[in-house]
């Protein structure tokens, strides 16, 4: 058997570690390693890649390809400043990110959003690390996100999962998605 399972969770835009936290203490009590980290795109000072493009690949030209086969795309309530801060409109993130959550939960989660840099974004990546590390995307059935720079990525993951849960199971589902990265985590390490 090979050493304990440890799994790195990498929040999406607008969001942070704590997006995970929840998700993080039931790992921990399964007794597997979880390290929840923050994007170098989030806050006042930053800039980044996201983590499921592919060497060569920016997010400026992920979103061009998403753009050019989906022209009908909803306006997804971003607003960027000159200062090249994006930020997310309170009411389209509560319906796009927070949706299957209660108001409570919604409301803690919208109180935790920040702006993202977009400072760095037709940078090309020069690896791309699920190439070399496990994953698998996790889709919830009731996401009312567009899978803009997503799609990019189900044409190469290969495993998909969907689960009973809006854009951010890890927030408003936490338990559903460690238990899903346990039973991966363990299946992994057993081999």
């Amino acid at each position: 058997m090979s050493a304990d399972p440890r799994i790195v969770l990498v929040p999406g835009g607008f969001t942070g570690a704590w997006m995970w936290a929840d998700v993080v203490a039931l790992l921990k009590r399964e007794g597997i390693e979880a390290l929840a980290v923050e994007l170098p795109t989030i806050g006042e000072e930053s800039a980044g890649a996201d983590f499921y493009a592919d060497a060569g690949d920016s997010m400026v030209s992920l979103m061009s390809a998403a753009a050019a086969q989906d022209s009908g795309a909803a306006d997804e309530g971003v607003t960027v400043g000159e200062d090249g801060l994006a930020f997310l409109d309170r009411e389209a993130a509560r319906r796009a990110l927070f949706n299957d959550c209660t108001p409570e939960r919604a409301e803690e989660g919208l109180g935790m959003l920040r702006p993202m840099s977009l400072a760095g974004a037709d940078q090309p990546v020069t690896e791309a690390a699920w190439r070399q590390l496990p994953s698998v995307y996790v889709r919830g059935r009731e996401d009312r996100m567009p899978e803009a720079v997503a799609s990019g990525f189900l044409e190469r993951t290969v495993e998909v999962v969907e689960l009973p849960a809006g854009h951010c199971p890890n927030w408003s589902r936490p338990d559903l998605v460690a238990e899903l990265l346990a039973e991966r985590a363990r299946s992994i390490t057993l081999e």
